[in-house]
C-alpha cells in the first residue's frame, strides 16, 4: 500500500480556481443527494410538512450558490448557466425557475410564496370578539419537479467534474515549473476552523502567476 503523501499550499490563480470549482462541485452532489432523498420520500407517500419544506430550502439554496456572482479565492468566479446548459432543451428555463424559487422562497422574508393575512372574528351580531390569522406557504415540490431537478444537477455537476480535470492537469503542469527553491517554500495543507471574529472576513488571497 501506498504511503499517503501530504498535500503542499500552491498559491496561483488556477489553484484558486481548481478551489472554486471543486465547491461548485460539492455543492452540486449534495443538490443530487437531497432531490434523490425528497423523490423517494414522495415516492413513499409521505407528506410530513416540515421534512419536505427542509428537502425544498436545501436544495435550491445549495443549487444557487455556484451560479452566483461571489468572490471565490483572488476574485469573481462563478458558473455561468448559458455555457452549462448550452444545447440542453429546456435545462436553462428549468435553471431560472430554480433561482427565481431560492431567490424567492429562500432568500427573502417577503415572497409570493408565503403569505400571512390578520382578520378579526365576529359573533352573530356582526361584532368583533376575536383575532385570527391565516397562513399559507409553498413546502415542497412535486415528485417530477424534484426528479428534473435531480437531472439538471446532475449535468451541471458533469460540466464542473470535466473543468477540474483541465484545472488539475494545469496546476500539475503549473507546479512542475518551479524551482526546487520554490517548492521547498510550500508549506503543508492544513485546515483549521475559523475563529467566530474571521466568520465574515473575505477569503481573498493574493495570488501567483
Amino acid at each position: 500500500m501506498d504511503t499517503p503523501q501530504p498535500l503542499f499550499n500552491i498559491n496561483t490563480s488556477i489553484a484558486r480556481d481548481l478551489e472554486a470549482y471543486v465547491s461548485f462541485g460539492a455543492d452540486l452532489h449534495y443538490v443530487m443527494k437531497v432531490t434523490h432523498s425528497a423523490v423517494k420520500f414522495l415516492e413513499e407517500d409521505q407528506e410530513d410538512d416540515f421534512t419536505l419544506q427542509t428537502y425544498l430550502s436545501a436544495a435550491l439554496a445549495a443549487y444557487a450558490r455556484p451560479f452566483k456572482d461571489g468572490v471565490r479565492g483572488a476574485k469573481k468566479l462563478n458558473l455561468e448557466a448559458n455555457a452549462v446548459y448550452g444545447g440542453v432543451e429546456g435545462a436553462e428555463n428549468l435553471h431560472k425557475y430554480l433561482i427565481n424559487q431560492r431567490d424567492k422562497f429562500v432568500a427573502h422574508s417577503v415572497n409570493p410564496f408565503e403569505t400571512t393575512n390578520a382578520g378579526v372574528i365576529l359573533n352573530n351580531k356582526g361584532r368583533p370578539v376575536g383575532v385570527g390569522c391565516l397562513s399559507s406557504r409553498l413546502t415542497s415540490f412535486t415528485l417530477d419537479d424534484y426528479r428534473q431537478f435531480n437531472q439538471l444537477a446532475k449535468i451541471a455537476l458533469e460540466a464542473v467534474n470535466n473543468k477540474i480535470l483541465v484545472l488539475q492537469e494545469q496546476l500539475l503542469e503549473e507546479a512542475q515549473k518551479f524551482t526546487d527553491v520554490e517548492l521547498s517554500l510550500l508549506k503543508p495543507m492544513r485546515f483549521t476552523t475559523p475563529l467566530s471574529d474571521e466568520a465574515g472576513s473575505s477569503k481573498r488571497r493574493p495570488k501567483k502567476g
